[in-house]
C-alpha cells in the first residue's frame, strides 16, 4: 500500500499559485467539485507575494493551512495528522499540508525514500509536476 509510489489526491490548497491555474482544470475536467477538494488557504502566510520562498516558509504556511482547514472532517487529514510538521502522523509518517509553490496533495511515499518518507498516513505536498515515482489510483467510495 505504501512505499512504491506516491500517489495523488485530487485535492489542493487555492492559494493563487501559478500550478492552480495550470494543472487544477485537469482534476475534475467539470466546474463540479463532487470528485476533488478545494482547501481554503490562510492569506496571511500562503500567498502569492512570497517571493523568496524557504523551507521555513513552506512549514510556516503548511502549519497555518492546516489549521485553516480543522473543522473538515472524513479526508483523513485532520484524523491522522495534527498541526505540526514532520513525522507526527499515525504510525510516526510524514505530514507536511499543502502551501505556498507546492498546493497540491499525495500521500503514500516512494521506495527510495528515508523511513520519514514513506508510509499509510504520509500526507506531502506538490507541485504537480512530471516525476516518475508519482502515480494515480482510482478509488469508488459508496456514497
Amino acid at each position: 500500500m505504501a512505499g512504491g509510489t506516491f500517489e495523488r489526491l485530487a485535492a489542493y490548497v487555492n492559494n493563487g499559485q501559478e500550478q492552480i491555474i495550470k494543472y487544477a482544470p485537469s482534476l475534475a475536467g467539470t466546474n463540479s467539485t463532487k470528485y476533488y477538494t478545494i482547501y481554503a488557504h490562510d492569506i496571511e502566510k500562503d500567498n502569492t507575494n512570497i517571493t523568496q520562498i524557504t523551507d521555513t516558509e513552506r512549514d510556516i504556511a503548511s502549519q497555518a493551512n492546516r489549521a485553516k482547514n480543522t473543522k473538515i472532517y472524513g479526508d483523513a487529514n485532520h484524523e491522522i495528522s495534527p498541526l505540526e510538521v514532520g513525522d507526527v502522523a499515525w504510525n510516526e509518517d510524514y505530514s507536511m499540508f499543502p502551501g505556498l509553490d507546492n498546493p497540491f496533495m499525495e500521500r503514500g511515499g516512494i521506495y527510495n525514500w528515508p523511513k520519514w518518507g514513506v508510509g499509510l498516513f504520509m500526507l506531502n505536498k506538490t507541485n504537480y509536476w512530471n516525476y516518475y515515482p508519482d502515480g494515480f489510483r482510482t478509488v469508488l467510495a459508496p456514497m
